[in-house]
């Protein structure tokens, strides 16, 4: 059922997150367990469960007190799920985040955990994930500048620039140099390039350094000048073209939460203005999108649709645009093939989403949201 008003703030969203998370919660295992769809449950991917947890988790603990679920429990069982588990590079990273915002006394455990990982490891991760491993840096060094993590940032942080290509102004998605077995490189997603762009804006935040504040605004300008004309944050980028190269799915979630949020601590630091795209990326949201469809759905108000791809057959073109493009062959879908006819909702949800929903609309930078939806 769709929601109503086609007026979007931010204060809905926060309603419908904090609505919607207990929905996502299981009060047996702890954890956001489930996946929703706007009539029905069913059991999140146990390979992501620990990541959309502890990202539910980092919104929570922007709004306390907010939701009927055990916190602490919930991050008890995390703590003892990554650090038992031998290859919880991503997982760590967002798990400090979350521990230096709580001032939790597990941070100590944790940094142990990620100087103990494996540094070819690191080298070889996903730039999303190395990104959200500087961020955890970040808050902890904010938390307690010591020597030990300071030096750690300082590393990890020049990694995550060596992803940046200077010449397309977008980051790899891995490293070519470390990881030469996976053929997709340069094949970089919108989270390879907002995740960046929020940890650089963090790092100059907390450490007034800005060294690298040129790389987050050219990459920023990108993706921007990129944006699709509905306002779409698209897919997935040629990042040694500078071209998108696969426009669908386009998620809910980079609309209305993970461009936001990132582009709005870039403009803390930074004299660049980004909130035309901003405006336009949350319009999308509310019916001026492909479909003319609001993405807000449910009978209770606490539900937000995936987002549109394209329909089940054109989608696993995708694998073939994929391809091609690491062959470097110059092939990819007609225009045609973007049209509404071609298009279906994806209608259901994960508990990450409204996580950042709640990370994203917080007292702390309510000016700047509010901006994002004035008329």
């Amino acid at each position: 059922m769709e929601v109503k008003s086609k007026i979007l703030t931010g204060e809905i969203l926060i309603d419908i997150a904090q609505k919607g998370l207990l929905q996502h919660f299981c009060h047996s295992s702890h954890l956001f367990s489930h996946v929703l769809t706007d009539t029905s449950k069913v059991q999140e991917n146990k390979n992501l469960l620990s990541c959309h947890s502890i990202i539910s988790l980092i919104g929570i603990a922007k709004h306390k007190n907010s939701l009927d679920v055990d916190f602490n429990k919930t991050v008890e069982e995390l703590i003892q799920l990554v650090l038992n588990d031998n290859n919880a590079i991503r997982e760590s990273g967002l798990l400090l985040w979350l521990l230096s915002l709580i001032n939790h006394s597990a941070i100590d455990k944790v940094m142990a955990y990620i100087l103990s990982i494996d540094h070819k490891k690191i080298l070889q991760t996903e730039t999303m994930e190395l990104a959200w491993l500087v961020i955890g840096l970040i808050y902890a060094y904010q938390r307690e500048p010591t020597k030990k993590i300071d030096k750690t940032l300082k590393i990890y942080i020049e990694l995550l620039i060596t992803r940046f290509n200077l010449k397309t102004k977008l980051f790899v998605h891995r490293s070519k140099k470390h990881a030469s077995w996976d053929i997709r490189y340069n094949i970089a997603n919108f989270a390879d390039q907002i995740y960046s762009i929020y940890a650089i804006s963090r790092y100059i935040k907390v450490t007034s350094d800005n060294k690298f504040c040129d790389i987050a605004e050219q990459c920023a300008d990108s993706i921007t000048l990129m944006q699709g004309e509905l306002g779409q944050w698209w897919w997935h980028y040629d990042s040694n073209k500078g071209t998108v190269i696969e426009k669908y799915p386009v998620y809910s979630v980079h609309q209305d939460s993970m461009a936001p949020f990132a582009l709005m601590a870039l403009m803390e630091v930074s004299s660049k203005d980004y909130f035309p795209a901003l405006k336009l990326g949350v319009k999308w949201l509310s019916g001026q999108n492909e479909l003319s469809m609001n993405m807000l759905a449910s009978n209770d108000n606490n539900f937000i649709n995936r987002g549109i791809n394209r329909t089940t057959v054109l989608n696993l073109l995708r694998k073939v645009v994929t391809l091609s493009t690491k062959l470097n062959l110059p092939f990819s879908l007609p225009e045609k093939y973007n049209k509404k006819e071609y298009l279906e909702l994806m209608n259901w949800e994960h508990s990450y989403h409204l996580g950042w929903v709640l990370y994203t609309y917080t007292k702390e930078n309510e000016s700047m949201w509010r901006e994002i939806f004035k008329k």
